[in-house]
């Protein structure tokens, strides 16, 4: 709990009680924001310049968060985005694609690929960048873990109707061999209109599991 006095940064006037919300001092008719930052989460009263510059350090707290725990899927931990930004990598973001690239290069197995894959394309659509690609490499190396498991056929699973589009639940239930889906490639599907944070139609959830006759 904050129990250091509530003073204007300007004046220095001595407020009963933390404001709510933003605005003007009494003693000096300046504008004051009830703020903290990621280091400090005692709200103090700033300036309208401090507290865009704490707004900008939750953004980039938020953005080391999302990569944590991105990365802990992999058994990664905050120490691998380190070790990318004394390797040069300039925002934590940078950091992550660089790693995920990494993963989805040589990873240990078929399905860290793939999901080194599928965060990739989350991150592009996010962003506004193309991202089919690492959708269609997220499918290819579902269907080789589906290979190296011995799996002979693999059907086609749509992500349900809140998460599919037309085309994508058209598809759902069909069958394939693994030969015949790595040649055809029917995920993602080609007519998907879904989208994901963006308004770039196209982020097919669709999936596949093992078919059995």
């Amino acid at each position: 709990m904050n129990t250091h006095p509530i003073t204007c940064p300007y004046c220095g006037f001595k407020f009963d009680a933390m404001p709510r919300r933003r605005r003007k001092c009494p003693g000096c008719d300046c504008v004051v924001c009830p703020k903290s930052t990621p280091e400090n989460r005692d709200k103090r009263l700033m300036t309208e310049t401090e507290a865009k510059e704490a707004e900008i350090l939750w953004g980039r707290d938020q953005q080391r968060q999302q990569a944590v725990s991105t990365l802990s899927a992999f058994g990664l931990t905050e120490q691998a985005i380190d070790n990318q930004l004394k390797a040069g990598a300039k925002t934590d973001a940078e950091a992550l694609k660089s790693i995920l690239l990494s993963v989805a290069d040589s990873g240990a197995s078929s399905h860290d690929r793939k999901m080194a894959h599928f965060q990739l394309a989350i991150e592009a659509e996010r962003n506004g960048l193309p991202f089919l690609e690492h959708l269609a490499c997220a499918a290819r190396y579902e269907l080789l873990r589906h290979q190296e498991q011995g799996v002979q056929k693999v059907k086609i699973l749509a992500a349900g109707e809140a998460n599919s589009c037309p085309s994508c639940q058209s598809q759902n239930g069909r069958v394939f061999t693994i030969t015949n889906a790595l040649h055809q490639m029917p995920i993602p599907c080609a007519g998907c209109t879904r989208t994901l944070c963006g308004d770039v139609p196209g982020f097919c959830r669709c999936g596949y599991v093992a078919a059995f006759d």
